[in-house]
């Protein structure tokens, strides 16, 4: 678990509703988009966020956010069928494939939510509750978009068995109708829907592909094949509209999360999950004792000293990437100011009274944009871009071949730290 460049653009957009009493729609932290509309969907975290922030800093943050991790591994404990030692293992593979995903960001909520769906779609009694609980879903992120998936699949589980189709068909319409009632309307679902093309984001390590060569992507290779094997050597066959269910989505986002690394947090609950029902009894109780037990206590302890042990962990090994020298000479700089994708969110942080050039919400900036920046940082072919925006200063990662083009060029370096440097224009 790390703290984000999104971290801090999430906190200073939490602080401005907060402040200014209405959600924010548009742009107002990019000077290169200044008040064009923002598919903001996730203006209720960022207020959450904000409101613990204010309460108890930071630590308080991180804490929430790993409590969060916590208790959604416990569901996932709760309600998987096998025994506690069987459970326990594979929830361990799980987290080691999981922990790569754990950050002070919307997505850990999600995948709460996530887990949190399932187990209301395996009570009946509470099935209506899912109305109401994806509107507000989509108010915290566009990750609402999954939840109507796990519904979606829950139908063709129904259609497969031949049962509750309508009563599934009802829950599924009006949860989609509940999703519009967000600032946005209809839009955030074409903005959601568009967003599922990762093709321009490749350039963003977690909208990649997994890869045999990284290191990274074994612990899910693992899953995928522990999977396969389990199911092979069982010869398992789904009885219940729940093990079609589990089945389906274990493939489908799978397959996601094969093709997007940012998806593999879903995944890795669901493989637990449908691990522990191919491995379970036929007999077994679906659903454990209400009474803890000592392993019960040991997962939420380990689960919850790692999630905070890593947080300040990484916030303590970490150098400041924006030092006093840095913030000082972007203040003083002459005229319109540069600063690499990275470093954007820090930025509206840490500067608020300076807008920047971009920066990782992504959602604000055109796909030309967007691919135009990458092509320069990649290149450090940055003339054009910077005559056409008029450029003063500059804020990039030393080493980088922009860094390299700028000093070749006569630009004069102001300060740096170990990340990043600042240039003026000569």
């Amino acid at each position: 678990m790390n703290f984000g460049s999104d971290t801090w653009w999430l906190l200073r957009t939490g602080q401005d509703i907060f402040q200014q009493k209405s959600i924010i729609t548009s742009d107002l932290y990019s000077w290169t988009n200044l008040n064009a509309d923002w598919p903001n969907h996730e203006w209720l975290t960022q207020l959450l966020m904000y409101l613990i922030y204010s309460i108890g800093g930071l630590s308080l943050l991180v804490i929430v956010f790993a409590l969060l991790v916590t208790l959604t591994w416990l569901i996932i404990y709760r309600i998987s069928p096998t025994g506690s030692k069987l459970t326990l293992f594979l929830i361990t593979l799980g987290i080691i494939d999981n922990i790569n995903a754990w950050s002070i960001r919307p997505q850990i909520i999600s995948f709460f939510l996530f887990i949190s769906l399932i187990v209301l779609i395996r009570q009946p009694k509470l099935h209506w509750w899912i109305v109401p609980f994806m509107l507000v879903w989509a108010n915290l992120h566009a990750g609402f978009v999954i939840g109507i998936v796990l519904l979606g699949l829950v139908g063709i589980a129904a259609l497969i068995k031949r049962e509750a189709i309508i009563h599934w068909l009802l829950i599924g319409t009006v949860s989609v109708i509940a999703t519009l009632a967000n600032p946005h309307g209809y839009k955030l679902w074409l903005f959601t829907l568009n967003s599922l093309d990762s093709s321009t984001y490749s350039f963003i390590e977690e909208w990649r592909s997994q890869s045999i060569t990284s290191i990274n992507s074994y612990p899910f290779f693992l899953l995928v094949g522990l999977v396969g094997v389990i199911w092979y050597r069982k010869r398992f066959k789904p009885s219940t509209s729940y093990d079609w269910f589990l089945l389906l989505a274990t493939m489908l986002f799978g397959f996601m999360a094969f093709r997007s690394v940012r998806q593999s947090i879903f995944f890795d609950g669901l493989a637990v999950l449908c691990l522990a029902q191919m491995l379970a009894p036929k007999q077994a109780i679906t659903v454990k004792s209400s009474k803890v037990e000592p392993i019960e206590l040991g997962l939420v302890g380990i689960t919850s000293i790692i999630a905070i042990l890593l947080v300040f962990f990484v916030w303590n090994q970490r150098q400041p990437l924006l030092s006093e020298p840095i913030l000082t000479a972007l203040k003083q700089c002459p005229s319109n100011m540069y600063n690499s994708y990275d470093i954007g969110g820090e930025l509206i942080w840490f500067l608020p009274q300076k807008p920047v050039f971009i920066d990782n919400r992504f959602d604000p900036y055109s796909r030309d944009f967007i691919q135009t920046n990458v092509a320069m940082e990649n290149t450090g072919d940055y003339q054009a871009v910077f005559n056409q925006y008029t450029i003063g200063c500059a804020i990039v990662e030393n080493k980088s071949r922009l860094a390299q083009a700028l000093q070749r060029d006569g630009w004069q370096l102001q300060t740096n730290n170990l990340s990043y440097s600042v240039f003026y224009q000569p």
